[in-house]
């Protein structure tokens, strides 16, 4: 792949193939094309061993992991056996990852959690060598790649070969403009479509714009279902399907259209818009708007592949998909009314073609979701 040449942008599925395929991104076992690569992202896997931290860190430029793991790591235990290892709640661990990269010179990499993963309120941030910064590589970064794991609800049984968290290539600036945005906007309406709906899934025609990205609000209107997480529960086996969701969170019905979130709590609650990502050209991000608005995390997870919310030959049909938010407040109890301002929808240009988009066809497990939707650990 002549990298060198590729317009700026997130780059697609096939492109992360030709990565793997000439060397860029290596493994220490088989890269599962089918399961791993996404429209625009990357599942990493985890290593056999995992250790148990004093404290979280990044390194210093100077630094080395090893070096680090020699004074911060309390034990280090297996979890190549069929049971796997338990991360306990409110512990951080790190997780060498099966992956490493030699990336072009001009190809640099972000990484946030899998939704499945920020769904059950674990703080995962990928960690590289010389880097002071989380969940990010630079231009053309040579080494391992590490993860460091923080569960903050519930335990949690992983074993190897895990997927928490994945990361997309990325070469230049690939974040639309405010004009860009507009166009991209007006195009979409003048077709028929929208990025965004409403709750009766018609075109929001005049979006609020902040910060480069779509305004998006929370759904609390009364009879709306919350999640909120339990205490003292048991583990969460990523690998079950079957878990009953009323022995992990409380199922709350709004009242009033408002609700305060405590300092010890983790709720799950619907965004008010419905989103709809096109399938080709361009990929989306939930991000934080200030701490001005409030002091609390909208969400752990929150990038869009291309194609969510959007189905081949049937987008009139879908119309958006809800987005499920993660809220946890940092510092005092904090109120959120119905339709506040809880985050910021951020859009990224594609440097290629999708071969197969986010949906029904790749198996997607978020496609057509309505309400909060809790993550596919849990029966439904």
């Amino acid at each position: 792949m002549e990298t060198d040449i590729l317009k700026p942008g997130i780059l697609t599925d096939k492109q992360i193939t030709d990565l793997i395929n000439t060397g860029k991104i290596k493994s220490t076992s088989s890269i599962n094309h089918k399961s791993q690569i996404q429209p625009n992202t990357l599942d990493l896997t985890l290593s056999s061993h995992a250790y148990k931290l004093r404290s979280s860190f990044t390194p210093t430029r100077k630094e080395k992991i090893e070096d680090i793991l020699s004074k911060y790591a309390a034990y280090e235990f297996n979890l190549s056996s069929k049971s796997g290892g338990v991360l306990e709640k409110g512990i951080t661990y790190l997780i060498p990852l099966r992956e490493c990269t030699e990336l072009p010179d001009n190809v640099w990499a972000h990484a946030n959690p899998k939704s499945s993963i920020g769904r059950v309120d674990v703080l995962v941030r990928l960690i590289s060598e010389g880097n002071p910064f989380f969940d990010e590589l630079p231009l053309g970064y040579n080494g391992k790649l590490y993860l460091e794991v923080t569960p903050l609800s519930f335990p949690l049984r992983l074993r190897e070969g895990d997927s928490l968290n994945q990361i997309r290539f990325i070469n230049g600036k690939p974040v639309l403009d405010i004009e860009q945005l507009n166009n991209l906007y007006i195009t979409r309406l003048s077709n028929g479509f929208s990025l965004l709906y409403d709750s009766k899934r018609n075109p929001v025609k005049v979006p609020s714009i902040n910060n480069g990205g779509l305004l998006l609000t929370s759904e609390l209107s009364s009879g709306t279902l919350v999640y909120k997480s339990k205490k003292n529960t048991t583990e969460i086996d990523i690998r079950r399907r079957d878990y009953d969701p009323e022995d992990f969170f409380e199922i709350i019905k709004i009242k009033d259209d408002e609700y305060i979130v405590n300092q010890d709590e983790f709720i799950l609650i619907p965004g008010k818009e419905f989103i709809s990502v096109p399938q080709q050209d361009v990929c989306a991000e939930i991000i934080a708007i200030n701490l001005q608005i409030g002091s609390f995390r909208s969400h752990y997870a929150g990038f869009f592949d291309s194609g969510f919310g959007c189905e081949s030959n049937e987008e009139s049909l879908l119309k958006g998909n809800q987005p499920t938010l993660e809220i946890k407040v940092f510092d005092v109890p904090f109120r959120i009314k119905d339709a506040q301002s809880i985050c910021n929808l951020r859009f990224y240009w594609n440097c290629g073609g999708v071969s197969v988009p986010y949906g029904n066809e790749r198996g997607s497990n978020y496609q057509e979701q309505k309400g909060a939707k809790l993550p596919k650990f849990f029966k439904t």
